[in-house]
C-alpha cells in the first residue's frame, strides 16, 4: 500500500474537479501520456492509462485501475492489469 499527500495552491473544489477528471489527465500529470475511462459506476471507475518518464525508463507501459473516488477529499487506486507496472516496481526496489 502506497498513500501520497499533495499540497497545492488551489482551492479543494478545484482540485477535485481537476483530479477527477480523469480522461484530461494526460495534458495534465506529464508522465501519462494516454489516459481513458473504461467503465463509470457512480464513484467508482475503470481506468486505462499509459505512462512514460524517467522511472519507466523511457519505456511506454499501459495500466487498467479501479478508482473509488470519495469526494471531495479522497481518490484509492488499485492495480487490475500492468504486469509491466509490477516488474518495473521490483526491479527498482531491488537495485543497489
Amino acid at each position: 500500500n502506497y498513500s501520497a499527500t499533495v499540497f497545492v495552491a488551489a482551492s479543494p473544489q478545484r482540485a477535485w474537479t481537476v483530479l477527477t477528471n480523469h480522461a484530461a489527465m494526460a495534458g495534465v500529470m506529464p508522465d501519462i501520456k494516454q489516459a481513458r475511462v473504461l467503465s463509470r459506476s457512480g464513484n467508482t471507475l475503470e481506468l486505462e492509462q499509459t505512462y512514460q518518464a524517467p522511472y519507466t525508463f523511457g519505456r511506454r507501459i499501459r495500466a487498467t485501475l479501479a478508482v473509488r473516488e470519495t469526494p471531495p477529499r479522497q481518490l484509492r487506486y488499485q492495480l487490475i492489469q500492468g504486469d509491466q507496472i509490477k516488474t518495473l516496481a521490483q526491479a527498482i526496489k531491488n537495485r543497489p
